[in-house]
């Protein structure tokens, strides 16, 4: 990658559907100019948080799935992803699954944290100027991972390539790392933003801390099969997070409320930026993305859940995506959610049960369960039976958060859809097809030699 392309801005703001911004490349920045004081340090620390909220993985995770299907009466926003016809002369690829604006926001803070070191802290700064370091790592961390569960030709065979890991901002053509190494820079900077926030404690979940850097190392643990150390730092975060309760988890997701029941870290988007509801309904009402009767169609059938009301709205006819409806003054606002303790309790039990622990893995399904069943009875599954209720809990309770596509990728599961928008929609993507794997975009390959693309996509 030719890195100087990425040094176009220091602030990405967040581009809810198709993440495409009005950029003005520029050269090099010179930190001395772009950070003389701490105050400045803080403005890009609030730069840092703002580039880093995409929600690419939002789009992926419903266009590519079985949840939501092209709304006929829309604008065709999103044909290619839910074709699964994307490639890497694709026009948007790089911002559609994030290369850009993430290494965009990487750069970003990268000249954050050399601006960091140039400035001297006074006495009565020096505590907070740690964490600002720390915070950035953890970012730059957070950053990496998406890149990792997009691009990674696997999650777990270490030799695989992934993607460069940029700890500068320096005009370059580094080649991708393998897994092995893009892991070990990752696990590198989580540590280290541990040791600076240590003891840090935030008052809201909207800035990170140790907490933070836990769910993040479980989640690649998780992705990386290392059930051992998801269990062990799910039994921490479960330990000072209660997942909400039947009550409170409608009041997560209420513009109007913002209730932070069982939160770990979310980004606050204010109802002046980027609005996440955009991603599947126009703020002028018009239904770009429907929900499917396939993911419906997982909600029980004996019980009420509560859940089906927040992620299932009713429009003009149309079932829409209910979870970000906003406000009347602010159609589609919504915080982007990334850590919740509902994933780390779901996550442990997915753990146990790969584990061999099935009792330990039912206990915590059930304890999801009943906080969003009414008059939920304990069930006694075992086997693929209590795997596949693992399976389709995630799919609920985090559904348009970010994982499905993810989840089903990692599993080597198939995607079947059976309610979709046309006769020639594609219904079968099988588990290890090389589309579960985001293509390079191409003008990547050619501004660097040094990268090479994924297989199964043309390049040019």
């Amino acid at each position: 990658m030719k890195y100087k392309i990425l040094i176009l801005a220091l602030v990405v703001l967040l581009g809810a559907c198709s993440e495409k911004l009005d950029l003005k490349p520029t050269d090099t920045i010179e930190t001395s100019r772009a950070y003389q004081s701490f105050d400045d340090l803080e403005a890009g620390l609030a730069g840092a948080y703002s580039s880093a909220s995409g929600t690419s993985a939002i789009s992926t995770s419903s266009y590519q799935t079985d949840m939501t299907k092209m709304a006929t009466g829309g604008r065709n926003i999103g044909v290619t992803q839910y074709n699964w016809n994307y490639n890497a002369l694709g026009t948007g690829v790089e911002f559609t699954f994030g290369w850009a604006t993430n290494y965009i926001a990487i750069n970003g803070i990268n000249l954050l944290l050399a601006g960091v070191e140039s400035i001297v802290p006074s006495e009565e700064e020096m505590e907070r100027h740690k964490q600002i370091k720390g915070e950035a790592i953890a970012l730059r961390a957070y950053l990496h991972f998406e890149l990792f569960r997009n691009y990674a030709e696997s999650y777990t065979d270490g030799g695989k390539l992934v993607a460069p890991y940029m700890t500068e901002s320096v005009i370059s053509s580094p080649e991708r790392l393998t897994v092995s190494a893009f892991v070990s820079q990752l696990k590198a900077d989580i540590e280290e933003a541990k040791s600076l926030l240590a003891g840090y404690d935030p008052a809201t979940p909207i800035y990170v801390s140790t907490s933070f850097l836990q769910a993040l190392e479980l989640k690649l643990a998780l992705y990386q099969e290392d059930y051992t150390k998801v269990i062990a730092i799910a039994d921490t975060l479960l330990g000072m997070y209660d997942i909400a309760d039947i009550m409170e988890i409608g009041e997560v997701f209420d513009r109007a409320i913002n209730s932070e029941a069982g939160v770990i870290f979310k980004f606050a988007i204010p109802d002046n930026g980027g609005r996440i509801g955009a991603i599947w309904q126009d703020s002028n009402g018009t239904v770009n993305f429907e929900v499917t009767q396939d993911f419906i169609n997982k909600f029980s059938t004996t019980h009420v859940d509560v859940r089906q009301a927040i992620n299932v709205s009713e429009y003009d006819g149309l079932n829409v995506v209910g979870k970000y409806l906003g406000t009347d003054a602010a159609v589609g606002a919504s915080d982007f959610f990334v850590f919740r303790a509902e994933e780390i309790l779901l996550s442990r039990a997915e753990a146990y049960y790969y584990s061999g622990d099935e009792i330990k893995a039912l206990a915590d399904l059930n304890t999801l369960r009943a906080a969003r069943l009414e008059g939920f009875v304990n069930g006694a599954e075992n086997g693929i039976v209590l795997l596949n209720a693992i399976k389709t809990e995630r799919a609920i309770e985090l559904a348009f958060e970010g994982h499905r596509w993810f989840d089903i990728r990692r599993w080597g599961d198939d995607i079947i859809r059976v309610d979709v928008t046309a006769a020639t929609t594609p219904k079968l993507l099988s588990g290890g097809d090389y589309r579960f794997v985001m293509p390079i975009p191409n003008h990547e390959l050619l501004a660097n030699t040094s990268m090479v693309q994924n297989p199964g996509y043309q390049t040019n």
